[in-house]
């Protein structure tokens, strides 16, 4: 009765958006709205945390979050536009014109410029950034139903219902509570990126997801073809490969590598390998939004070096594979030792990064339904604060601030915490333990080897 409360409480909210005309002039009714989204959430996670588990609230929670789902589907994107290009690219492909030749603004693409899509694509300069794969799904998606917003969306909201259901069977396999798909389902910003913003991440962690329940059937081959099609949608599941090697073998990498060169293969007819990246370079050269532990980073580095950028780039990408060389030795080929190896190594590299996007927290969420963590779940309320961007459309130096010191405060309080609230992880302790005993192996060997 208590979830159900909950739920419709929530929908009334959601339906409460519409009322809204204008985002972009109206931020605080917009975080207002959200705000309340995520206090009555809370309550509902510590609802499931605190009791049994029982399987008459798992229809019910389906059922709900379904129904958010659909709710938001039809409104316009609050604050985000990325939808276009994935129109736009959907479009160029179908069109026969490879979507990294060239950018929207090019003046070759003239002819196909339209008053729809094309004045709200972002960055017409830059060419896309996106993998063959979800090329590939935007095509599909501008096939069904050219110049649509909504049937973008609901390619997008297919496959997060897909994502929800595979993490129930995940669950189920692992013996834990299937409530616990709540705590991604139900999520008001997993909703607000995906059903709302149309944003495409749920494409990488569905695949992802698929891949790692394969593997527990022992069906390899199709365990290496999800994961390709997942780095083939977003690029960060690479950082597992030393898992998926461990699992595989050889013979399974090499096929991994046969699917991703049949997808990108084509795609380089007609340029070079510098055209097919460029706008993946140029991201991850010029790139900086809502940084936390990579702002500080860059801080120090611009006291004393000449290129901070790069030297913040270099140090943290040494930190992440440190991390990864880790965890892949203390690998035990078990399904609980990937599962939390990616969700400790997704969230690392949130940390680090110089972008933290409101939507990047989409490939870290699913993995709070099998390790529940009260500092990442706050984070995903957190995350919002990146909107205040739009306020005056700079960065606010003390939102940020704030931002992301309540989050690390939590992380590193769950961390010493061994009893209290029931959502500290034991991600949060692992990840400091490891994260120091990292550095202090590297120091150790630079003392008993000094230059």
């Amino acid at each position: 009765m208590i979830l159900l409360l909950l739920g419709l409480a929530t929908e009334l909210l959601y339906l409460a958006l519409y009322l809204i005309p204008d985002y972009h002039s109206r931020l605080f009714p917009f975080l207002g709205l959200f705000s309340i989204q995520f206090a009555l959430y809370f309550v509902a996670v510590a609802f499931l945390l605190k009791r049994a588990p029982q399987e008459k609230f798992f229809i019910p929670i389906l059922v709900l979050s379904v129904l958010f789902h659909l709710t938001l589907l039809p409104s316009h994107p609050i604050f985000e536009d990325d939808i276009y290009r994935y129109i736009w690219d959907g479009k160029m492909l179908l069109n026969g014109i490879n979507p990294y030749q060239y950018p929207p603004g090019s003046q070759e693409l003239l002819a196909l410029r339209d008053t729809t899509i094309w004045p709200f694509i972002n960055f017409k300069h830059i060419s896309t950034i996106y993998p063959p794969f979800s090329q590939v799904l935007f095509a599909f998606a501008y096939w069904c139903v050219p110049d649509s917003v909504i049937a973008m969306k609901t390619l997008i909201v297919g496959f997060n219902f897909l994502l929800i259901y595979l993490i129930s069977l995940l669950l189920k396999h692992l013996g834990m509570n299937r409530n616990m798909v709540l705590l991604y389902a139900w999520n008001p910003l997993v909703l607000k990126e995906t059903a709302n913003s149309g944003h495409m991440d749920p494409f990488a962690a569905c695949l992802l997801f698929a891949s790692i329940l394969m593997l527990i059937r022992h069906r390899h081959l199709m365990a290496v073809f999800f994961y390709a099609l997942a780095i083939l949608s977003k690029l960060y599941p690479l950082l597992l490969l030393p898992f998926y090697f461990k699992r595989v073998g050889i013979k399974g990498v090499l096929f991994l590598f046969g699917v991703l060169a049949l997808f990108y293969g084509p795609f380089f007819i007609g340029i070079d390998l510098h055209e097919l990246f460029y706008g993946l370079k140029t991201y991850a050269k010029y790139w900086v939004f809502n940084p936390g532990l990579y702002f500080l980073t860059h801080s120090v580095f611009s006291l004393f070096a000449e290129n901070p950028t790069m030297w913040t780039k270099v140090l943290h990408g040494v930190i992440l594979s440190g991390i990864v060389v880790i965890l892949a030795k203390r690998d035990d080929g078990g399904t609980r030792s990937l599962l939390h190896s990616s969700f400790f190594l997704f969230g690392t590299m949130i940390i680090l990064s110089p972008v933290a996007n409101t939507w990047y927290l989409l490939c870290i969420i699913p993995f709070l339904c099998i390790f529940p963590s009260l500092p990442w779940l706050l984070f995903s309320f957190l995350a919002l604060a990146g909107y205040s961007f739009f306020f005056e459309h700079r960065d606010i130096p003390w939102i940020r601030w704030m931002e992301y010191a309540i989050f690390y405060i939590a992380l590193i309080t769950a961390n010493f915490r061994s009893k209290g609230f029931p959502m500290a992880s034991d991600y949060a302790k692992v990840f400091s333990k490891d994260f120091f005993r990292f550095f202090s192996k590297v120091i150790t060997k630079k003392a008993d080897n000094p230059e």
